[in-house]
């Protein structure tokens, strides 16, 4: 995002700032997204000038008393050069129609947080790339050729559906890092993206 844009973004949500991070191109910034079963360590330097990451969650919680509120969405949002949603899952089986349920009840929250803060251009945001993380747990006392010594992203090229899987596999019992920048990189290279 641009500096120009931020300032749209910030001036608009300012007051009620404890629902997203900001950060610059030179910045390193890191967030934390938990479950019940997981807690993951995100980090993300941006593509742009500044990069706003947020949950859902923080923001229904902020604006509306109770992050359960409204429909199940993703995980995590960044809004950056382009709008990236990322849902981590934690099953055997995916759902694929519930995540593209979850990816569209967040794009409506998404798309409403922009237009208040720039209404006539969305704050030059133009594409957006939903991304699943499956995570697969595996037992770290069994040899895998799957599994290395930190966690690996492996990219799964899914024809059924309009978003980026990503398979990653962890140790049981690990805790979570993420470098964000890498599962864009992946979502970039599988080019499934929407116009906004």
């Amino acid at each position: 995002m641009k500096n120009s844009d931020f300032c749209k973004f910030n001036r608009m949500y300012f007051n009620d700032r404890n629902w997203y991070l900001s950060g610059e191109s030179s910045k390193l910034t890191k967030v934390i997204s938990e479950d019940e079963d997981y807690t993951i360590q995100f980090s993300y330097r941006p593509n742009d000038e500044i990069a706003v990451l947020f949950r859902l969650e923080d923001y229904k919680e902020q604006v509306l008393g109770n992050k359960r509120n409204g429909a199940s969405d993703n995980d995590l949002t960044i809004l950056d050069d382009d709008i990236y949603q990322i849902e981590i899952k934690e099953t055997k089986g995916i759902d694929h129609s519930k995540v593209l349920k979850q990816f569209d009840s967040g794009w409506k929250w998404v798309s409403h947080i922009l237009w208040v803060a720039d209404s006539k251009s969305l704050c030059n945001l133009k594409r957006k790339y939903d991304i699943l993380i499956h995570l697969k747990i595996v037992d770290s006392n069994r040899p895998s050729r799957s599994l290395s010594r930190k966690p690996t992203l492996i990219w799964r090229r899914n024809e059924d559906c309009n978003y980026t899987v990503i398979n990653w596999y962890v140790p049981k019992g690990t805790k979570l890092k993420c470098p964000l920048n890498d599962v864009v990189r992946i979502a970039l290279r599988n080019d499934k993206y929407l116009r906004v």
